[in-house]
């Protein structure tokens, strides 16, 4: 589900940044050593990203270009040696709890596509581009899912081919509100009610039988 132009990170507790430590899920830790004017390649199987694996042919590419920032300093680039990169962690879950996935991403001249992963969950995502690539505009997904084990692993995968994006940035993963029931509010209510009604009742009772015994 698109949200629209992200303007700014303001969600509740990220589970990634709860695990890793804060900044993670922006990809804001790790040992940054540029191979390129503004970016880190990585291959498969890279840790580099603390919280992060790598997959994928072509890896990824860690950003640091001010242009391609949704929130933080750094963002991924999904596609980054002539392949399609993924990039991957894993949080601890609840069995039955629904979560939301939320980022941002850019396509870059053009729109790109991506795939995500969450337990059972599998949905493409449309990165849309701008005319003008230093002129970055993200758009900000939401995406939930029920967890189904301990332990859900989560992935972003590139599944565009012109050897750039989408770009992602300002991953986080929350808990979904439990909003109670109509049906049990209600009947709540009513149990309430009835109370109220049976302590009347039994009150005038022991005002009529106390008024007997005077």
């Amino acid at each position: 589900m698109i949200l629209g132009t992200l303007a700014a990170s303001s969600k509740g507790a990220n589970i990634i940044d709860e695990t890793f430590g804060a900044g993670a899920g922006s990809f804001e830790l790790g040992s940054f050593v540029a191979t390129g004017a503004d970016f880190m390649r990585l291959s498969n199987g890279a840790t580099t990203i603390t919280g992060w694996t790598v997959g994928g042919v072509g890896g990824v590419d860690w950003l640091v270009e001010p242009s391609h920032l949704a929130f933080g300093n750094l963002s991924l680039d999904l596609s980054g040696d002539g392949g399609d990169g993924s990039i991957s962690t894993s949080i601890p879950t609840s069995i039955g709890t629904q979560y939301r996935i939320s980022f941002a991403a850019y396509g870059g001249g053009i729109a790109q596509s991506g795939l995500l992963t969450a337990g059972s969950l599998s949905v493409p995502f449309n990165a849309p581009g701008t005319s003008d690539p230093s002129a970055a505009v993200f758009t900000a997904f939401d995406f939930d899912f029920t967890a189904t084990s301990l332990t859900t692993t989560v992935s972003f995968q590139s599944v565009s081919s012109d050897g750039f994006g989408p770009v992602i940035d300002d991953v986080s993963i929350t808990k979904v509100p439990t909003v109670p029931e109509s049906g049990s509010s209600m009947l709540m209510f009513g149990t309430v009610l009835v109370g109220f009604g049976i302590f009347g009742k039994f009150s005038d009772r022991g005002r009529r039988m106390l008024g007997k015994r005077q």
